[in-house]
């Protein structure tokens, strides 16, 4: 019963281990996917005489 629970464990971690993305994006690149206002992550908004902008920050973006 241990050993088949421990197989379970096993493929589980193995199969979360393959599912991860491998496609990133470069450094530079993804910086300016951040960054771009079409993505939806960055908003502005002007409000006479005011400029608000609102930028998402992940941890990635901000080592970066």
């Amino acid at each position: 019963m241990r050993l088949r629970n421990n197989i379970y464990l096993i493929i589980i971690i193995v199969l979360f281990i393959m599912s991860c993305d491998k496609n990133n994006l470069a450094p530079n690149n993804y910086v300016k996917w951040i960054e771009d206002k079409s993505n939806g992550i960055k908003k502005i908004k002007e409000l006479k005489p005011l400029r608000l902008e609102l930028q998402y920050k992940p941890i990635d973006y901000l080592v970066l």
